[in-house]
């Protein structure tokens, strides 16, 4: 794949589209709009998320992998009435919104398209429906199969002495969400040109695969019957088959023109079939099919594959070895034109999976981003958590400290509820277990994000020392690295170009790793601002309070530790990172009553997150750091002047957004 390009954001950067919808045709639909730019924020139920997510190959969610990358991820309990107000929010700054509940829901949930188009009068709306939204089979379950049989593919396909064939794969849907995509484009347009109103596209399964199986009304009207089953053979022109070679491989051919056909004959040394009246014409040739087929069958099954293909090419034949997957991916073609690209993975390391297609020349889709494995549960006072956070702002209310040698605790660190888990390299490993620890580090990371927590890795600050943990710790499974003892700008830059050179090592989205910056030292305190600063890598930024303290010879108390970190924090919202701490120390958990009132004070400060050495300060955590209702509101109010105007240009990049956002950012 060509290099990453920061600036190529595709051509619908700026579209915002809301997907509510669940398996195959919506997430069809959406991937072709955020493959080329547009922000798709996937809305899913807690606990479950997308069902396509439970469609799975030893445990490994496939479709959900290639379905939903280059999207962002929301839970949303759209049965609580707070919920369906944050979506009529969001929805007010939306271009798109795509759902595929059955028909009567979305009026029934309070979201009927006259209430959307009240809040936002251009937005799109997209329903998609087994039947439509309208006619006699409207409330039937739609799901492809059952539209497969209907539509007439299924008796159109498979062998006539045999049952009628549904696809193997969800063709229905993924017709759908092709239609769906340019439909939306069109709709899109008519906003974008006339400056016109929002519509809505009635988007069934059954229309689509119907339009792309031929003719069939037509030839039913002209003869009388409908068309038979013919296996691969084909009922508009011959040769046209799937033939099987003497090593019992097989070839596709295809012979739909006449110099085409007149070429394999004479391949096969029957150049008496040219002039035959029998075989002359196309319309001779269909109706003598099985014939044909037997003289150019019986030549191809005396050879074996390679000799036949050969033989084929060298006469400009369009024929073809059929391919399995193995074959796919071995194809030197496939492999020169990258028809098969590869995304980082954290569970399985590499997930190969289609290009973006179409290409174009001028404007071609943006660099792809992985789909997150897993939603994250909601907690505290949310009504729903976002898996990753709209915009380029990390959000942890929870950061819980596990020693990365330490296997008891990392087993059990998945289900504490944090939002993330700093597998710490540093103080909590002795020197001599540092290298084991390093080793350890992807299974540790998978393990402690099973429950959708982001995974840091604290590293160590001497030189030699941090490039050992960087070769270890950049890796897809690890979100973010926090730096202690960042004595000034010019360190964090240097790690910077060395994570980058990694990045590109294993084939990583250029930034995917973030970093959380301590300050430990007077030295560093004093350039607070330039360290926040530093890096567009940088996510927040944290007082290490109690390395502070010794380094100051002072007791790490909050009386003493109040002015350094509020220092921190003024730096962090300078820089539009986030602050991270509380108005005390990380060790302070054995009165967790003294632990809220720390926290609560904390976050009156504006402190957003913090970390914890002990699992029984996270629910406070949680809790406390969650936005309240105050701030909600503010976040709703600035939110919407914030907003990028429609069919504008998003600057997800920005460094700029106001700390209100963040807020509304969590809902």
């Amino acid at each position: 794949m060509a290099a990453f390009d920061p600036e190529n954001q595709g051509p619908l950067a700026g579209v915002r589209v809301l997907d509510l919808s669940r398996l195959v045709s919506g997430n069809m639909l959406t991937l072709q709009l955020a493959d080329f730019g547009a922000e798709v924020i996937k809305v899913e139920p807690p606990d479950k998320g997308d069902p396509l997510r439970f469609w799975q190959d030893k445990s490994v969610p496939g479709h959900w992998k290639v379905y939903a990358r280059n999207k962002k991820s929301l839970t949303l309990n759209l049965r609580e009435p707070d919920a369906i107000k944050i979506l009529l929010d969001m929805a007010a700054n939306a271009h798109v919104l795509v759902e595929n509940f059955r028909p009567g829901r979305l009026e029934e949930m309070g979201l009927a398209p006259k209430t959307l188009h009240r809040r936002n009068p251009k937005l799109v709306i997209v329903r998609i429906s087994g039947f439509g939204q309208t006619g006699p089979y409207k409330d039937r379950p739609g799901f492809g199969s059952v539209v497969e049989a209907l539509s007439g593919f299924a008796s159109r396909n498979g062998f006539p002495d045999r049952e009628p064939l549904l696809p193997p794969l969800a063709l229905a849907d993924m017709i759908a969400g092709l239609y769906g995509a340019m439909a939306t484009m069109i709709a899109l347009r008519e906003v974008e040109a006339k400056d016109g109103r929002g519509q809505v596209i009635d988007l069934s399964l059954l229309e689509p695969i119907f339009s792309v199986i031929g003719p069939e009304a037509l030839a039913y009207k002209v003869t009388g019957k409908p068309r038979p089953r013919l296996g691969n053979a084909s009922n508009t022109s011959s040769p046209r088959n799937v033939y099987g070679t003497r090593d019992g491989k097989w070839i596709a051919l295809s012979a739909s023109i006449q110099s085409m056909a007149e070429r394999v004959f004479r391949v096969i040394g029957r150049e008496d079939m040219i002039s035959d009246p029998r075989y002359r014409t196309n319309p001779e040739r269909v109706k003598h099919r099985e014939e044909v087929d037997a003289i150019v069958g019986g030549w191809i099954k005396a050879r074996d594959q390679a000799e036949v293909l050969e033989k084929f090419e060298k006469a400009e034949i369009t024929a073809s070895a059929i391919y399995d997957i193995a074959d796919i991916l071995a194809d030197a073609h496939v492999r020169a034109r990258e028809v098969v690209v590869t995304l980082p993975d954290a569970d399985i390391g590499e997930a190969p999976m289609h290009a973006i297609t179409p290409r174009l020349s001028a404007t071609p889709g943006t660099d792809l981003m992985a789909a997150k494995s897993a939603t994250k549960k909601p907690t505290g006072k949310s009504a729903g958590v976002p898996a990753d956070v709209p915009g380029d702002v990390l959000v942890w209310r929870s950061l819980l400290y596990v020693p990365a040698n330490n296997r008891r605790f990392i087993d059990k660190a998945h289900d504490r509820g944090a939002d993330g888990i700093i597998l710490d390299l540093e103080d909590s490993v002795p020197a001599p277990e540092r290298d084991r620890a390093r080793a350890m580090l992807k299974d540790s990371a998978r393990s402690v994000s099973r429950d959708g927590a982001d995974v840091v890795v604290r590293i160590n600050r001497p030189d030699a020392e941090s490039l050992c943990d960087l070769d270890a710790a950049v890796i897809p499974e690890v979100t973010a690295l926090m730096l202690p003892k960042c004595d000034d700008a010019a360190h964090v830059r240097r790690l910077a170009a060395k994570v980058a050179k990694l990045e590109t090592k294993h084939r990583m989205k250029a930034g995917a790793i973030r970093f959380i910056v301590m300050v430990e030292s007077p030295k560093a305190l004093f350039q607070a601002n330039e360290i926040a600063a530093a890096h567009p890598r940088n996510a927040a930024a944290v007082l290490g309070g109690e390395d502070f303290a010794a380094a100051c010879g002072m007791v790490p108390d909050p009386e003493t530790l109040y002015l350094p970190k509020l220092t921190v924090l003024f730096a962090a919202r300078a820089a539009g990172i986030m602050p991270l701490g509380i108005i005390g120390t990380v060790a302070d958990y054995q009165d967790l009553d003294a632990v809220r009132a720390t926290v609560r004070r904390s976050r009156k400060f504006g402190f957003e997150g913090a970390s914890c050495i002990h699992p029984s300060v996270v629910p406070i955590l949680n809790e406390e750091m969650a936005p309240s209702a105050a701030e909600v509101d503010l976040a709703r109010r600035i939110w919407t002047p914030c907003a990028p105007p429609s069919g504008g240009r998003a600057n997800s990049g920005s460094r700029a957004r106001p700390a209100s956002t963040r807020a509304w950012c969590r809902f």
